[in-house]
């Protein structure tokens, strides 16, 4: 499982454990005669729900913020921003006070400042001021027109001394470092005086340790809370951890307690600095890059989001590739922030993309989860699936990244459904209605480079619905323990009767895993969210750790498993850096993406190899074997190669095919057919093809018989 938050993250909840007295092996109190508390209480009534109060009552899902939809200056004018054209932005999304655009009908609401719009100084007092020739009026001025819109308006800063503009030498005359560090409360309540409702916060610099990051995004994260509260007002809060920084944070740490949305990749694409060639796009890195390095599915819940970027659709692309880039962005219900050029017409064809309902409808479906891969038909094929709110009802993306078009069949078992009953099948892009099928559908000419977008309405496999059985309870903390295969999706019934959304951690096998957002319900109602949950095979313990103070009318209630898209990689049974393996000239390296967030690689010598040792068989025979691995050469050029020999038997070359990228890695897997001998003692030996590197192996997974 991967942990996604830090150690001492861990270590204070554990203390707060302690001192409730609850932290103890097993899962026991340490005083379990003690009287039941008001948190017992409150969760029981949840469990049983009275004759006044029926289980039908409890909502499908409770109401959370989905994906922001709107645009930001930057891919298209960079750092030659100014107030017409953010002006020409905001009357064309919304037609200007007829509020009556395609766009802004179609949900987009948000029109975000980048970098490059204050003054070459701040004022006397050391407030930020705009600059006085790109920006006349003023940021309250622009704020007001864009709000007489009916928009939204949004802004850039950094948590650094100079923006990434100072940095790369973009803004002209702007020498003085004009980041917040150190101007965070003041920077925030300018922000709220300017009537900004989004604040884009970027880190922009190669310093600073995880930790650091953390104290610098939770700075300005209290200072627009403390800032917006005077006003009663709530700002959307974006950060990017990565931007010039070595380790790339996005995917390391569960910054949704900090921030409603992060940037988990880095730039979708880099500024030119030249008027009119802002940003080209590459079809290329906007997959294996962006989309490939986005996927965080536990993280984004609740109304918190993994952030691909700035989207580059209407930029030159084929209109196959920009249905693809919305498909994707769609598909990962990622934020929809555009980019487009707004001094230029903007085609129908690239307008009905941009629109399209039913696709916007699953980026912004109530559940707010993100896809994971179902499936891996073959090399290049993938089948993306999201759970969507409601019964039996799920989205589905067949991508094909190969240079040929190809078929790819969606089975509904892959997906969580009766794989016998019929489910319906329909075409977002095309809306049109595919028909009623058994067992899967295959769609028969998915072309090369591009994809396949559906909408699926069956039922859900009953045999995959269960609830989890509670555990000890007191003041603050709930357990609960899941059987379950690897992966899931859970729904948490609760109450919150306070007067705001609560933020409760979430302990998974005694690693801090999330933070569940749980917003406010009804008095003595009930609400419900749900979570993609990386689950072991077998038990998995869950702890719920309740904020001090929370009050008598929080509880957790029922957590079900339910039926839900399962992933496509099977689970490490055998993991690489497991000391009793044989490494020669590789190396163990750290992998947050990796089952026990390690991987063997450096495989770049004749002599490398990896040799796993005590792998188990039932009996003689042939096996099929999983490997999980990361190649990461962008899906481009010849796959990576290596020798696999069983029990010193002779070597036998395999494949291993790339995607995503070395920053932004995705886990792929392959199945090897072995003969391996009845006990413990069989080895899986991986050493170099001539002329190859090898690929960082991840671990095994169990071996099947055939």
């Amino acid at each position: 499982m991967k942990i996604l938050g830090r150690m001492q993250v861990y270590l204070f909840f554990v203390s707060v454990l302690m001192a409730f007295g609850l932290f103890a092996c097993g899962g026991d109190q340490q005083n379990p005669a003690a009287a039941t508390t008001a948190v017992q209480a409150a969760a029981t009534s949840l469990a049983a729900p009275s004759a006044t109060q029926s289980s039908s009552q409890i909502p499908d899902q409770s109401p959370i913020m989905l994906p922001p939809m709107g645009w930001a200056s930057w891919n298209a004018y960079g750092c030659n921003i100014d107030e017409s054209l953010v002006k020409t932005a905001a009357d064309t999304m919304s037609d200007g006070l007829k509020r009556d655009g395609p766009l802004m009908k179609a949900g987009y609401s948000y029109i975000n400042v980048d970098d490059c719009w204050f003054a070459p100084t701040r004022d006397p007092q050391g407030n930020l001021v705009a600059d006085p020739t790109r920006f006349p009026s003023g940021m309250k001025a622009l704020g007001d027109y864009i709000h007489a819109r009916g928009l939204k308006f949004g802004i850039y800063e950094v948590p650094a001394a100079e923006t990434c503009a100072q940095r790369n030498n973009l803004y002209t005359g702007h020498t003085v470092p004009m980041g917040s560090l150190g101007h965070e409360a003041q920077d925030a309540k300018t922000f709220v005086a300017w009537g900004v409702d989004y604040v884009k916060y970027d880190w922009c610099t190669p310093d600073g340790t995880l930790e650091d990051q953390e104290a610098g995004f939770q700075k300005m994260r209290d200072a627009l809370d403390n800032a917006a509260a005077s006003v009663n007002r709530r700002i959307v809060y974006s950060i990017n951890p990565n931007s010039f920084h070595a380790d790339k944070t996005g995917r390391s740490y569960d910054w949704g307690q900090i921030a409603d949305m992060w940037r988990t990749t880095e730039d979708i694409t880099y500024a030119t600095g030249v008027p009119g060639k802002q940003s080209t796009p590459d079809f290329s890195r906007i997959v294996n890059q962006n989309f490939y390095g986005n996927l965080f599915p536990e993280a984004q819940h609740t109304g918190v989001y993994n952030d691909p970027d700035m989207m580059l659709a209407g930029f030159g692309m084929s209109s196959d590739q920009d249905q693809t880039h919305m498909s994707l962005w769609a598909i990962a219900g990622a934020p929809l922030i555009l980019g487009v050029d707004f001094t230029m017409p903007i085609s129908p064809a690239t307008m009905a993309t941009l629109t399209n309902p039913e696709v916007l409808a699953v980026d912004q479906d109530g559940r707010g989860l993100e896809a994971i891969r179902a499936a891996e038909p073959k090399n290049g094929l993938g089948v993306w699936a999201k759970l969507l709110s409601g019964n039996g009802r799920r989205a589905v993306v067949l991508l094909n990244t190969t240079g040929s078009a190809a078929s790819i069949t969606v089975n509904w078992k892959d997906l969580g459904l009766d794989p016998v009953a019929l489910a319906n099948v329909r075409d977002v892009w095309a809306h049109s209605d595919l028909g009623s099928y058994a067992s899967g559908y295959t769609a028969p000419d998915v072309p090369a480079g591009g994809s396949v977008m559906l909408t699926i309405t069956g039922a859900d496999d009953a045999s995959k619905i269960h609830r989890a059985t509670p555990g000890t309870k007191a003041d603050g903390v709930a357990r609960y323990t899941l059987n379950a295969t690897t992966g899931g999706y859970i729904d948490i019934a609760y109450r919150n009767d306070g007067t705001s959304a609560l933020k409760v951690p979430l302990i998974l096998n005694e690693a801090v895993l999330t933070t569940v957002v749980l917003p406010v319900t009804a008095k003595h109602g009930q609400g419900k969210v749900t979570l993609f949950m990386p689950f072991k095979p077998g038990s998995n313990g869950l702890t719920f750790v309740l904020p001090n103070g929370a009050g008598n009318g929080t509880a957790i209630g029922d957590v079900t498993l339910i039926a839900g898209p399962q992933p496509a990689l099977p689970p490490v049974a055998y993991e690489a850096e497991n000391p009793a393996n044989i490494l020669q000239d590789a190396a163990i390296q750290a992998c947050a993406i990796c089952s026990g967030h390690a991987k063997v690689g450096n495989f770049v010598n004749s002599d490398s190899s990896l040799e796993f040792s005590g792998i188990v068989a039932a009996a003689d025979g042939t096996y099929t074997v999983p490997v999980v691995y990361i190649s990461a050469d962008d899906g481009t050029g010849a796959p990576r190669a290596m020798n696999v020999s069983i029990n010193n038997g002779p070597p036998v070359p395999v494949q291993f095919p790339g995607e995503g990228t070395w920053d932004f890695p995705i886990l792929s897997s392959v199945q090897v057919t072995v003969p391996l001998k009845a006990g413990v003692a069989n080895t899986i030996k991986f050493s170099m093809v001539p002329g190859n590197y090898g690929p960082d192996v991840d671990g095994l997974g169990q071996p099947l018989k055939q």
